[in-house]
């Protein structure tokens, strides 16, 4: 087994990352999954990034994901 562990920096720039999931049976976002009375995948997965430019610039993208459930 690989005892050592290396870390690949992607970005410095983050300033904040959010997910929030649609429970399909209430009808209404959470922002956790797989706790208590959350079963299988979430209807749909949002999530948001916030990234600061090498001048300072603030910028957030935001995106929802409709997952697939394959009955």
């Amino acid at each position: 087994a690989y005892r050592r562990s290396v870390v690949f920096p992607i970005t410095d720039r983050i300033e904040s990352l959010q997910f929030m999931y649609l429970d399909d049976n209430k009808d209404e976002w959470v922002d956790s999954w797989g706790s208590a009375g959350h079963e299988g995948l979430p209807g749909q997965v949002w999530f948001s990034i916030t990234l600061k430019s090498g001048t300072g610039k603030i910028s957030t993208y935001a995106t929802t994901i409709p997952m697939r459930h394959d009955e």
